[in-house]
């Protein structure tokens, strides 16, 4: 089944051990912000968080692009904690060859919950291709996610519209792994 997220927003889910979440969007644009005159700023987008969160509404992963960086960093976030709550974050660089791919036609971001009884964790794919396994810290489902956009620039007197880092909105699919295509799941379970 496929919804539609909008920024700002979030959608119920219901996501736990053995399904795949996915995040499509038509575009990943990291490219800087161009240095324009005063007359032509126009909205741009700095920063862009997927968060799945848990009933207790702990943020169980974060996933974070940043306008400029070639990296996206994860981390995780208790609701309830005697500091700020935050995991310790992790990084992966991506390389330039697939920024410019995804820039010009799109990427599917997708996290596989692939825990089994010794282990908890998430892997998180780009298209086909893993790029990082991260460990879970919150037992339970993640019952919603939600995508949310920071902008860096307000003023837009020439009409053109906001450049965001994602399209807006994202398409966002929910899968048991074993309802899969056969290609998929290889895809899905290699350790690549």
């Amino acid at each position: 089944m496929t919804t539609d997220l909008n920024s700002g927003k979030e959608l119920p889910i219901s996501f736990s051990a053995g399904m795949i979440i996915a995040f499509k969007s038509a575009k990943l644009d990291l490219t800087p912000v161009p240095r324009v005159s005063v007359d032509e700023w126009v909205p741009v987008i700095h920063k862009t968080d997927l968060d799945l969160c848990n009933i207790d509404h702990d943020i169980i992963l974060r996933i974070t692009f940043f306008r400029g960086s070639k990296r996206v960093f994860f981390n995780d976030r208790a609701n309830e904690s005697l500091s700020d709550g935050w995991g310790q974050e992790k990084s992966v660089e991506l390389s330039q060859e697939d920024l410019d791919r995804w820039q010009r036609s799109g990427v599917t971001i997708s996290v596989h919950d692939c825990s089994i009884p010794s282990k908890e964790q998430y892997r998180i794919l780009f298209d086909s291709t893993t790029i990082h396994y991260i460990d879970k810290h919150f037992p339970g489902p993640a019952t919603k996610v939600t995508y949310s956009a920071e902008q860096l620039l307000y003023t837009s007197i020439t009409g053109r519209p906001s450049r965001g880092i994602l399209s807006d909105p994202l398409k966002i699919f929910t899968y048991n792994l074993d309802d899969l295509l056969l290609v998929d799941k290889q895809a899905v379970e290699s350790r690549g």
